[in-house]
């Protein structure tokens, strides 16, 4: 278990490197030899998660979808889920810090997956794990070799100064100097030339535009709202009466500031002395209406998490049935996926953890509930089939295919077409149709 008293107990030494090494580790856009630093652009991503709502939303949905599909583990030998094995009670409780549940395993797993497009985990224990961890993109810094190959991963965490490095061995896996912790690393589609071979893209790294957008036209509304809804406008002084001094001009802002400015003055009138004379700014219906722009910044943002708008409850046209169509589609098209592919990651290397080749975490589709339709409609079709067996359907139902006589083939009336019995079924039916021979 990783806390604060593991901080206390365990100091890695710093490394000894060369003077050149030293120069390669602070060249972050080098080719060769650089330290692969996504932690800025997560960051930054991160706070747009924090203040962009629609961002929030969409990746907190996905995330949540994720996290409740069901899973199991399946012997590839015989097709038949496994009930009871350490590798499920590790899921159920991977550790007792961060993730103390399935759930919030796979929901930090798909966050910071679609996020940052790095997932890095830590397992416990030499052999099979004891505890897994997920951990926060930000804190994990990639160096790479001379090579282009990744050296060593450096964890810091910010909020307690701990460091850990993690190396490569001659296997190709990434321990802790101590041998107690190993990290694993998921990274998305590589196509980023700013960190070599190695480093990831995020799926959201297209959206700065739309982010900023979204941000000035909201922070323009709430501005707008402060002032009644009004847009601005000047204070005029007449020509005759010349330059205000700098005190004049400063207490006249600031009686305006004071008495004029915000929401709860909206609407006062003005006492104008002097010959002031207010001048308000023009403005066009369509300049002040942003909820289109602010609308279609919203629907980029959920377009690129890959979240329909419509199950953000933005549409009003959307009947019920369009609903079901549309949440069926969230789940085949990008749900299932981004599920499927994270448990083909924790198969190649978190199973063998266990020395079990013949086992594979797999999604059960049975369990899923936006599918049901689908899978009756499948069963009606398997049923109706007239090119397998009796056995062969049940197998293909997830039902023991044990019937005796369930391995020849039937039409839909009952009646024998071929197989293995069918020596029987011949005899018997020239036995019923062999006519009868009269005697004298």
């Amino acid at each position: 278990m990783i806390t604060r008293s593991y901080v206390t107990l365990y100091t890695p030494k710093t490394p000894q490197t060369s003077t050149a090494e030293e120069k390669s580790f602070s060249m972050h856009h080098a080719f060769f030899g650089s330290t692969v630093n996504t932690t800025l652009e997560t960051q930054s991503l991160l706070e747009y998660y924090r203040r962009v709502a629609p961002l929030k939303s969409a990746l907190d949905m996905l995330s949540r979808s994720v996290s409740s599909l069901p899973i199991q583990l399946v012997d590839t030998t015989t097709d038949t889920p496994v009930t009871k094995h350490p590798l499920l009670d590790l899921l159920k409780k991977p550790n007792t810090s961060y993730q103390k549940t399935r759930t919030q395993f796979f929901l930090s797993l798909a966050f910071w997956k679609v996020l940052s497009g790095d997932v890095y985990i830590i397992l416990t224990g030499k052999n099979a794990p004891l505890e897994a961890y997920v951990l926060r993109s930000t804190d994990i810094r990639v160096q790479m070799d001379t090579s282009g190959f990744i050296d060593y991963y450096e964890y810091q965490q910010n909020n307690t100064g701990f460091s850990e490095r993690y190396s490569r061995n001659a296997n190709g896996q990434y321990f802790s100097p101590d041998g107690q912790r190993e990290l694993l690393h998921l990274s998305s589609l590589i196509i980023d030339p700013d960190t070599t071979d190695q480093g990831a893209i995020s799926d959201l790294a297209a959206l700065r535009n739309e982010f900023e957008l979204y941000i000035s036209v909201t922070t323009h509304n709430i501005s707008l709202l402060n002032n009644g809804g009004r847009p601005s406008g000047a204070l005029k002084v007449p020509a005759d009466a010349g330059n205000l001094d700098p005190k004049a001009r400063a207490e006249l802002q600031q009686q305006i500031a004071s008495t004029f400015a915000g929401a709860q003055n909206a609407g006062r009138p003005m006492l104008l002395e002097g010959g002031l004379d207010w001048i308000n700014f023009a403005t066009s219906p369509k300049d002040g209406d942003f909820n289109t722009t602010k609308s279609d910044a919203e629907a980029q943002i959920f377009k690129a998490v890959g979240v329909p708008l419509d199950l953000a409850g933005n549409s009003k046209a959307v009947s019920a049935n369009n609903m079901v169509n549309i949440r069926r589609e969230f789940y085949k098209s990008r749900v299932v996926p981004l599920m499927v592919e994270m448990l083909e990651f924790l198969n190649n290397f978190l199973l063998p953890r266990y020395k079990s080749p013949n086992l594979e975490l797999r999604v059960d589709y049975t369990k899923i509930d936006v599918f049901l339709e689908e899978r009756m409609d499948m069963m009606k079709l398997i049923e109706t089939s007239t090119s397998r067996t009796p056995n062969e359907k049940r197998k293909a139902q997830g039902l023991p295919a044990d019937l005796e006589g369930g391995d020849n083939l039937y039409d839909p009336n009952g009646r024998f077409i071929a197989g293995p019995d069918a020596a029987k079924f011949m005899n018997s039916t020239r036995m019923i149709n062999t006519p009868t021979v009269a005697t004298s």
